[in-house]
């Protein structure tokens, strides 16, 4: 009994770190996104500049 509830406390905890885990990759990856399109702005506004 013991057992099973040690397995299912550690279940429990992998749970909400794997939760946490997606949370910050979905963050991460909006980030990237913003980032990406700022590149491409600036890219067109140097593109822009040098003509």
């Amino acid at each position: 009994d013991e057992r099973i509830a040690t397995l299912e406390q550690q279940l429990a905890e992998a749970q909400l770190i794997a939760e946490d885990s997606d949370r910050k990759y979905d963050e991460v990856a909006r980030r990237i996104a913003i980032m990406e399109v700022d590149l491409e702005r600036a890219e067109d506004r140097a593109e822009a500049a040098e003509a």
